[in-house]
């Protein structure tokens, strides 16, 4: 993580998706629960509609559902407005 405007180092304090949260909803992954959180509508209803794409696409969000959270935190952060410049 690379400092802030004051020096201070970064921290994860503006993260809007939890890794918790996204592992308890992909318990429900074959509903799409966990692509609904992560705002990926499509592929939600295509993980609704197939069973998490036939279970396959389960296993692959088992495998990668850090990266893809870390993803949806780092592009979100990226659009929101630092703390100290409102």
């Amino acid at each position: 993580m690379s400092p802030d405007d004051h020096g201070a180092p970064m921290t994860r304090e503006t993260d809007t998706h939890s890794v918790l949260m996204g592992y308890l909803l992909w318990i429900f992954g074959f509903m799409g629960a966990h692509r609904f959180y992560l705002g990926k509508w499509l592929t939600g209803i295509i993980w609704l509609l197939t069973g998490g794409l036939f279970l396959l696409g389960y296993l692959y969000d088992y495998w990668t559902l850090n990266e893809q959270i870390d993803a949806v935190n780092e592009d979100l952060g990226m659009s929101l407005p630092s703390p100290g410049r409102l």
